[in-house]
C-alpha cells in the first residue's frame, strides 16, 4: 500500500494586492494591513466594525468560511520626530492624534480578487 498524502494548491505563497499583503497557509488565505486615519480613536472602532461585518457578508456571499477576523485599533497620541546631521541630534515633537488599525482576516474558499478589491476599497 502506499503513503496517502494530501495535496495542496501550488499558488504563490505570498503578495502584495494594492495596500493588502496577501499570504497562504495550506488552504487558509491570509489578508492583512495596517493603517492610520486621522480620525478619533472611537471613530476608528466603528469603521473597523462596519469593515469586519462588511467582510463577513462578503465571505458568506462567496460561500467562504472564517477562520477569523480579527483587529486592533489604537490611539497614537505624539511622538517626535529625530533627526542627526553632523554628531547634532534635532527633535520636533508632533501632538496629532490618529488611530492605528492592524487588521487580519484568516479566510478559506474565497476569490482572493474580490477580497483584496473589497479592502482596498475600504482603505481608499
Amino acid at each position: 500500500m502506499g503513503e496517502g498524502r494530501i495535496r495542496y494548491r501550488n499558488i504563490r505563497s505570498e503578495y502584495q494586492s494594492g495596500r493588502i499583503h496577501v499570504s497562504h497557509q495550506k488552504e487558509a488565505v491570509i489578508f492583512s494591513f495596517e493603517e492610520e486615519r486621522r480620525v478619533p480613536l472611537e471613530e476608528a472602532k466603528k469603521q473597523t466594525v462596519s469593515l469586519i461585518t462588511g467582510l463577513q457578508k462578503q465571505t458568506e456571499q462567496e460561500g467562504g468560511m472564517i477562520g477569523h477576523i480579527k483587529a486592533y485599533v489604537e490611539e497614537v497620541v505624539s511622538g517626535y520626530a529625530l533627526s542627526g546631521i553632523e554628531g547634532i541630534v534635532s527633535e520636533e515633537k508632533t501632538d496629532s492624534r490618529k488611530a492605528r488599525i492592524y487588521f487580519t482576516a484568516i479566510l478559506f474558499s474565497v476569490n482572493e480578487k474580490e477580497i483584496c478589491q473589497f479592502l482596498n476599497k475600504w482603505l481608499a
